[in-house]
């Protein structure tokens, strides 16, 4: 009974000492799993961003394919520069109808 009485000291503090020890091994274990849960919420919102994300890359990458081009839009004011000298030699060519009109009625009147 004495080394009982003398090692129950000890004892008490190996009690204590494990008691605490695995107190804290359970928490770091919860913690872990709380902590993976939140990874594993947070990866399921990434995935989600990320698909979102890539259907509207390939919306946009397929707007873009039908876009024009700088060389569609080279050919278009080159279409337009040709128009307007056209309509400027129309101009050019009515004027000067106008202007023999005008002496022509002018002859006639006189």
């Amino acid at each position: 009974m004495d080394t009982v009485q003398a090692l129950l000291p000890y004892i008490t503090i190996a009690n204590f000492l494990l008691t605490w020890g695995l107190g804290f091994a359970i928490w770091l274990v919860r913690k872990n799993i709380a902590t993976d849960q939140r990874v594993t919420t947070v990866e399921g919102h990434l995935i989600d961003k990320y698909e979102e994300h890539d259907n509207r890359l390939q919306h946009i990458e397929t707007t873009l394919e039908s876009a024009p081009t700088h060389k569609d839009l080279a050919a278009i004011y080159t279409r337009i520069d040709g128009l307007a000298r056209d309509v400027n030699v129309l101009i050019g060519e009515n004027n000067t109808q106008t202007d023999l009109l005008r002496t022509l009625v002018n002859k006639h009147i006189q």
